[in-house]
């Protein structure tokens, strides 16, 4: 897996996932590249951030699947376990790039801790198995 940490996405097909934290607008603290499209999502699927809450809006509607963290600040392992089932689901659905846009309530010091899980999230152990003979 390979990862490219950026302000701005770059161009080209993802599967977008938006990290919010809870409020009236959820999307007011979102990155301010993709503010828009994940505020309408958040308002088409009548997001609120709530913690566990998941939603997922159609290209139409913003084409983002939006992860609740509760109040700011998220602790870490509240934000491992959603990252973990976030990615989880997505590679289920479908296998690609991931996009993930996390808000401002999220700091460095909690993205160091769960960038190894984020690695670690789409891992097989199919993948590593010897091949039969």
């Amino acid at each position: 897996m390979e990862f490219e940490i950026v302000e701005k996405p770059p161009r080209g097909r993802f599967l977008c996932i938006a990290f919010l934290h809870e409020g009236r607008d959820p999307a007011a603290r979102a990155p301010e590249s993709g503010r828009e499209a994940i505020r309408k999502a958040c308002r088409a699927t009548g997001f609120q951030g709530r913690p566990k809450e998941t939603a997922g809006a159609n290209s139409e509607e913003g084409g983002w699947s939006l992860v609740g963290l509760g109040k700011a600040p998220a602790t870490v392992s509240a934000l491992r376990r959603a990252l973990r089932k976030a990615v989880r689901e997505a590679a289920r659905r479908e296998p690609g790039r991931l996009l993930l846009a996390f808000d401002d309530g999220v700091g460095a010091r909690e993205m160091r801790v769960v960038i190894r899980e984020t690695a670690q999230a789409d891992y097989r152990f199919e993948r590593y198995k010897s091949r039969g003979k």
